[in-house]
């Protein structure tokens, strides 16, 4: 009994967040299977991102790939200056809102494709006068994890064990950047982030729980899920959170209603 009511609850609330469009047209899609045989690097796709003008970007375990509908075009990272070699296992990519497109490779912190050159160059290379060296040198070793951005065009990347760095450009140089102390350290892993309507950005910690970044600001706040191991976040397009933790998930609806639901199978 307690299942079928669990059953039922579960069914309301997917009810009331998705209603019905029984009586929109029913769109139909078609799939195609990419492999390695079309030219693919590697058989792994770790994440996927379109772009604003229609290209498919894929990153792999061996570089990136750009799908135009037709022909793949495939790319290296740059090469770790530690070790002189390739850092091509992408993790991440994020689109911002300049249309930039980020990546981040194993142990080898943040690169960009440079549009003009049809390449991608790690964040160091466009270094500005007065960037805090000792930061910038942790986020070019950096496992990153998560990639996301403001209404002001700064970049949130979040990492494995280095915490969150906050980076700031101006006219395609990185002037700023800054590691965000978290409970007075920066030795903590940030696994998810996700970016509402309004341009505030959710933030999934692996042993701090969750924590909001309010638009404007520089320093997120601390939620209710503190106690929480976050393991992945989406925003949904009714603007409500979902929040996937280490045995639950869970779904807060919009700010006008700050209901959050636990969601148990």
């Amino acid at each position: 009994m307690k299942k079928i009511i669990r059953l039922l609850i579960t069914l309301l609330l997917f009810c009331e967040v998705f209603p019905s469009k029984s009586q929109e047209s029913i769109h139909k899609y078609r799939f195609e299977h990419i492999t390695v045989n079309d030219g693919l690097p590697h058989s792994d796709a770790n994440c996927i991102v379109s772009d604003s003008t229609g290209y498919i970007w894929v990153g792999t375990n061996n570089g990136v790939s750009k799908y135009d509908g037709y022909s793949l075009k495939n790319y290296d990272l740059p090469v770790n200056p530690h070790n002189g070699l390739p850092s091509n296992r992408v993790v991440a990519m994020h689109l911002d809102s300049h249309k930039r497109l980020w990546v981040a490779s194993g142990s080898a912190g943040l690169s960009f494709w440079d549009k003009h050159h049809d390449k991608f160059i790690n964040v160091a290379e466009r270094e500005g006068n007065g960037v805090d060296q000792n930061a910038l040198e942790k986020l070019r070793v950096s496992n990153v994890l998560s990639i996301s951005s403001d209404s002001f065009g700064r970049v949130w990347v979040g990492t494995r064990t280095m915490g969150l760095f906050m980076l700031e450009f101006k006219n395609e140089l990185l002037v700023s950047i800054r590691q965000i102390v978290i409970h007075g350290t920066t030795q903590y892993g940030v696994s998810s982030m996700a970016r509402e309507r309004d341009g505030s950005i959710w933030i999934g910690t692996i042993s701090h729980g969750l924590w909001h970044l309010a638009p404007q600001q520089s320093m997120p706040t601390p939620t209710l899920f503190t106690n929480h191991k976050i393991s992945a976040l989406w925003v949904d397009n009714h603007d409500n959170l979902w929040i996937g933790t280490q045995f639950e998930l869970f779904l807060r609806i919009n700010k006008k209603k700050e209901t959050v639901f636990i969601i148990q199978h």
